[in-house]
């Protein structure tokens, strides 16, 4: 492929894929002159090996040279262990280094590596990594407590896979306090990290204090306020802790997606559930999705309460379980129903917000085809001004606006004031921090 760079025509490939071709610190390492004539290439694969130290060290030196526009880098199933780690750390400190995602799981790296990696997302390198994925390692809690020092003030790591990790509640507990800085992590799994009802205690004090934030965010700006996903899988949380979570989620403002599979919970935590479901039916954010997969303690008698929240909660999209019980088809019919309720509600609500841009963009298309154009590509203001109108008055079909959201609407489209370089912008604008959770119902809405 050819691109032209700087008045030259550069020529490369974008993506190259090196899964278990035996690269060692034994092999000679034969990647150097290939990946030197690939200025362009974007992803690199070089997984299911047995690169260590040695071979990582020359890897990162090559890349950082030859490769200016790699974005992604797949390390996993190697055996970089702590120098290798280290190298690796070097590479994401480096001037020119653009990498936005980075697997490294699986690769015995040791609380000294973690150290490592964990420095070099502090703010003072502008690392701007974004999916960090670091299964399967031994950060331990030494090393969970330097990454939750880094990002504290990271402000570009958006996800972060951390399981099997050996992290404890002590390395949770630090991790949740890190995260209460943040202002950038989307998403976090902390799934098989021997975590108990402790570690669900700490993370319904972050959502304490996340929420807080959230309470305190002016109206009409998109700001984010907390993770949005999280994944607390295969670990002892018991009734305790499933309660623990519950309680967190009461005041919700941010999240949306819990996975908790194979937690141990029992029928006094699926009450915990039915409460907290019934408890947030009406709040302007509360749960999308819902795992609850290999739960083998609650009978009957749980998944009914869980059905029963599932009924009460209007927003609830999709909640996964596997029960084992006879006649458990029965019992989950109604909830599988309401399921349906919620998504077609959550389509009739918000479709007119999330469609407009496009609507518009559609008959500015008629109206005059020299004057047609996108929305990204030009601001509102721009638009005639009645087709701004019928975009931003149409607003209220639904009754989806606040007050004050509804008086920004109007502001928008009488004066036009301000510039929106984009659709997100706009409905942003408009609908304030509710937009979020608007954007992630219609991702939950897509993917059922």
């Amino acid at each position: 492929m050819g691109v032209e760079q700087d008045g030259h025509l550069a020529m490369g490939l974008l993506e190259l894929d090196y899964t278990e071709i035996g690269i060692s610190d034994r092999t000679h390492f034969t990647l150097g002159d290939v990946l030197l004539l690939q200025p362009l290439l974007h992803a690199l694969n070089v997984s299911n090996n047995a690169i260590g130290p040695k071979s990582a060290a020359r890897l990162v030196g090559v890349v950082s040279s030859g490769c200016p526009s790699l974005r992604v880098l797949n390390l996993s199933g190697n055996i970089l262990r702590t120098e290798g780690a280290q190298a690796i750390a070097w590479y994401l400190t480096a001037k020119g280094c653009n990498l936005e995602y980075l697997d490294v799981s699986s690769n015995e790296i040791s609380p000294r590596g973690a150290m490592a990696l964990a420095n070099s997302l502090r703010a003072q390198f502008d690392c701007r990594l974004k999916v960090l994925n670091v299964d399967m390692n031994r950060f331990e809690v030494n090393g969970c407590e330097a990454l939750a020092s880094a990002l504290a003030e990271n402000k570009y790591l958006e996800s972060l896979i951390i399981s099997r990790n050996n992290i404890f509640d002590n390395g949770c507990r630090l991790l949740f306090d890190g995260l209460k800085s943040n202002n950038t992590l989307l998403n976090i799994d902390i799934s098989g990290n021997l975590l108990t009802h402790l570690s669900a205690r700490n993370f319904a004090s972050y959502m304490d204090s996340r929420n807080s934030a959230g309470d305190s965010e002016s109206q009409g700006s998109f700001v984010h306020t907390g993770i949005r996903s999280l994944n607390i899988s295969a670990n002892a949380l018991r009734d305790e802790g499933v309660a623990a979570l519950c309680d967190g989620l009461r005041n919700n403002s941010h999240l949306m997606h819990l996975v908790a599979d194979n937690v141990e919970v029992a029928d006094p935590g699926m009450e915990s559930i039915r409460q907290l479901l019934e408890a947030t039916a009406k709040c302007k954010t509360s749960l999308l999705t819902l795992s609850l997969r290999q739960n083998r303690h609650a009978t009957r008698v749980g998944f009914e309460a869980l059905g029963e929240g599932c009924r009460q909660n209007s927003l609830i999209l999709r909640v996964s379980v596997d029960p084992s019980f006879d006649g458990w088809s029965t019992v989950w019919d109604k909830a599988i129903r309401a399921f349906i309720s919620n998504t077609m509600r959550a389509v009739d609500r918000y479709k007119v917000p999330l469609l407009m841009v496009s609507r518009g963009h559609l008959l500015l298309y008629q109206y005059s085809r020299q004057r047609a154009a996108s929305i990204d590509a030009c601001s509102i203001r721009r638009l005639p001004e009645e087709v701004r109108w019928i975009i931003l008055s149409a607003l209220d079909t639904y009754g989806v606006l606040t007050a004050k959201q509804r008086r920004m609407a109007l502001k928008i489209a009488s004066t036009m004031s301000g510039g929106y370089p984009s659709k997100r912008a706009l409905l942003a604008a408009i609908l304030g921090a509710d937009y979020r959770f608007v954007a992630e119902t219609m991702k939950a809405l897509h993917s059922l």
